[in-house]
């Protein structure tokens, strides 16, 4: 019966005029699956070049200028540098000409991305490559069929408990042909009022097409963790993109998104690292049982103490906050020793001690408001000063991949401490009795003598540390033992609970604000 079922799936594929999977291939880690909206409307050259290293004067982009190289960049040099490979199973339905022309299916990413990536010119690519011209009407229905075929077909090829991820990429309303109406037996007539479309879309194309996406969430065993479905409309309208809400909001259990990116190439990339960065997780997340890179060879544990000095180390600050993509700036050079064997590790770094040979001093100078010159101190450390390293866990694929590996981190944690000093803010002026959140500052540093090596830079705390979250962002919850119930006091329901601005707390007045019995963090929201 299952060998039945996969005959199916091989049918299916050979449907979409795709060559089966062999069956001799291991199951896939994952499957995602790109819509690539190609019709005429993508060739207006009206996106703002915002990207943070183009000139201020820098000319409009066609939009699918602007696409190309933002998924070559953010998708598919990011998937590769997080470790995607041939177990990672990539399919592409491009939009065009009142069609669905199925690019790829269910094929490896290394080839995948040779493929979409190539020139239109390229024997090897031909028409099926993202860079080819747009041309005709964007179909939805004829698009979410195919994606419905693909999702099904890519069941048995791979694991159980893998994820199919799809990004639903369009810049405006869906040119689907309204459906005749039979007025008499051999006639039809086909309305074109806009009013008349507008109705058909809504009472008509949304139905059927929500109905191709439940129809995909069910084969899938209704589950958010074998299906992510990402919709994004790129475009300054809102309301063109009423489809696009409506089939991520027809998922339900947060599997849906959407994402209304305006115009611009930064908000583009952002949406698309945003996507990246989700299947990074959910791959991981769902697949990590198999090592998906070589590990480096790395003492760990064992001569902790045993110390290599590097002279000259080139010492970076982190990009702007926000600036994914962005590379860091060198700011000075170091001398440090960074101990031979790593003293822990997680899920993506080995973490060493270092310290530095000499009180150091760094500075960066800059005019003033006058024009002169002034000295401004950008970095200092004590000789003997401890920091914490952390270098990539996998085998190295270039320096550049490494780079990009830490700068990522890096602008990470920027963006981090700058939402958890907003986050502060609003707690003071709500008077709140919360803790602070800071984040240390954060430094890429890059040796070259006696050998090369990267490290994301830190100082080092001492103190007892509680994990909180995984790398996968799941919180770790902490329980207290629940103390004696006080007795109710006035005014309190029959749970001995008051209401107080929103939330329910333990009786007493308003003004509570925490004790050792009931600590603020300990209230519950309603």
């Amino acid at each position: 019966e299952e060998g039945e079922e996969e005959d199916d799936d091989d049918q299916m594929l050979a449907d979409l005029g795709m060559t089966p999977r062999g069956h001799n291939m291991p199951p896939a880690n994952s499957h995602t699956i790109l819509v690539i909206d190609n019709s005429a409307s993508m060739k207006q050259r009206d996106v703002k070049n915002t990207d943070k290293r183009a000139p201020a004067d820098a000319p409009l982009m066609r939009r699918c200028d602007a696409l190309t190289a933002t998924l070559t960049q953010h998708f598919f040099e990011a998937q590769q540098i997080d470790g995607a490979n041939r177990l990672d199973l990539i399919s592409c339905v491009r939009m065009e000409e009142g069609q669905a022309k199925v690019l790829c299916a269910l094929t490896p990413f290394p080839e995948a991305r040779a493929q979409l990536l190539a020139p239109p010119s390229s024997a090897q690519g031909g028409q099926a490559t993202l860079k080819a011209g747009p041309r005709g009407e964007g179909f939805y229905l004829a698009v979410l069929e195919k994606v419905y075929g693909l999702g099904v077909a890519a069941r048995k090829k791979i694991v159980q408990n893998a994820c199919t991820t799809v990004l639903f990429f369009s810049d405006g309303r869906p040119s689907d042909p309204m459906e005749r109406v039979v007025v008499a037996a051999g006639h039809s007539v086909t309305r074109r009022r806009e009013a008349d479309y507008a109705t058909w879309i809504s009472d008509s194309l949304i139905p059927k097409a929500c109905d191709h996406v439940w129809n995909l969430w069910l084969a899938l065993g209704a589950d958010r963790r074998r299906l992510q479905f990402h919709c994004v409309g790129f475009g300054n309208s809102p309301g063109d993109f009423d489809v696009l809400r409506r089939l991520a909001s027809r998922i339900p259990d947060g599997a849906g998104h959407f994402n209304n990116t305006r115009l611009d190439l930064y908000q583009l990339q952002s949406s698309i690292v945003s996507f990246s960065t989700s299947l990074t997780s959910t791959r991981t997340a769902t697949a990590s049982t198999k090592r998906r890179r070589e590990l480096r060879t790395v003492h760990m544990k064992q001569f902790e103490s045993r110390f290599t000095k590097y002279y000259k180390a080139k010492i970076y600050e982190s990009p702007e906050p926000g600036l994914f993509g962005a590379r860091a700036t060198q700011i000075g050079e170091v001398d440090v020793e960074i101990a031979d064997g790593a003293f822990e590790s997680g899920g993506e770094r080995n973490v060493f001690m270092m310290r530095f040979l000499r009180r150091t001093e760094l500075f960066q100078t800059v005019p003033d408001a006058q024009g002169r010159q002034q000295q401004f101190k950008t970095f200092e450390a004590e000789a003997s000063e401890e920091w914490v390293v952390k270098e990539d866990k996998h085998a190295k694929i270039s320096d550049n991949n490494d780079l990009e590996f830490h700068d990522k981190s890096l602008v990470t944690q920027r963006t981090a401490a700058v939402l958890a000093e907003k986050f502060n803010e609003l707690c003071e002026e709500k008077s709140l009795s919360v803790p602070k959140v800071k984040y240390l500052d954060a430094f890429l540093l890059v040796t070259t003598q006696p050998t090369r090596r990267q490290f994301f830079a830190e100082r080092k705390l001492e103190t007892t540390f509680q994990k909180w979250n995984t790398n996968n962002g799941t919180v770790v919850k902490s329980v207290r033992p629940a103390p004696p119930p006080p007795p109710p006091p006035a005014g309190a329901d029959a749970d001995g609970w008051s209401a107080v601005g929103g939330a329910r707390r333990p009786g007493g007045d308003a003004s509570w604000a925490g004790s050792a019995e009931y600590p603020a963090e300990e209230w519950e929201l309603t």
